[in-house]
């Protein structure tokens, strides 16, 4: 007789894939901004590694047939763009492993941008210089936000193996859709628009 109870039915309809609980839905849709916009600036390290790739490669090339002293800065670009690519891959599939590396990042790329500002004040008269200032303060948008993320008790929540159970749990909730991700992805592509100005 318990044989028969142990047995599965057959006939019996198949079993649906458990339903999230609630819990999990109002805890992902209380992050969702703050995963949208820290995956935006994923995205941000993710371009600007690409583009410093492209910058390698033709440093390289030209350093192939004329300076061998450019090979020291082929190198040091590609460390820079490893990590740049390392760390928007991170932040874009929140990975514990690059959440210490991009704050890290962030951190130094604002103070470098601030140092810079700091070396053009005194050249306030000069159109080139406010140009360079106004550029160096949109470019410190994108690590700014970064940092406020990652160093926030969120961020910290958000690469936890509790946060990445939840995002399997619900994958009804795009972070895509969102306007947060969208207004990331705006701020984005006007930080590396104004890069190329």
């Amino acid at each position: 007789m318990t044989a028969d109870l142990e047995t599965p039915d057959p006939y019996s309809p198949p079993v649906a894939t458990p339903v999230p609980v609630e819990d999990d839905f109002r805890i992902r849709e209380r992050f969702l901004r703050k995963e949208a916009l820290l995956r935006a600036v994923g995205i941000s390290y993710l371009i600007t590694g690409s583009v410093s790739a492209f910058r390698v490669l033709n440093i390289a090339r030209e350093a192939a047939g004329r300076d061998p002293g450019l090979w020291q800065v082929v190198i040091l670009l590609s460390v820079f763009t490893g990590v740049y690519l390392f760390c928007g891959y991170g932040l874009l599939f929140l990975r514990s492993a690059a959440r210490l590396l991009a704050l890290l990042l962030s951190g130094v790329f604002i103070l470098l941008d601030f140092f810079f500002t700091l070396q053009f004040l005194p050249l306030l008269q000069s159109p080139a210089a406010l140009k360079s200032i106004l550029l160096t303060g949109v470019d410190m948008v994108v690590p700014a936000i970064g940092l406020w993320l990652l160093i926030s008790r969120a961020g910290r929540f958000l690469f936890s193996a509790e946060y990445r159970a939840i995002v399997e749990a619900t994958p009804q909730l795009s972070v895509w859709r969102t306007p947060a991700m969208i207004a990331g992805l705006l701020i984005v592509l006007a930080t590396q628009a104004a890069a190329w100005i």
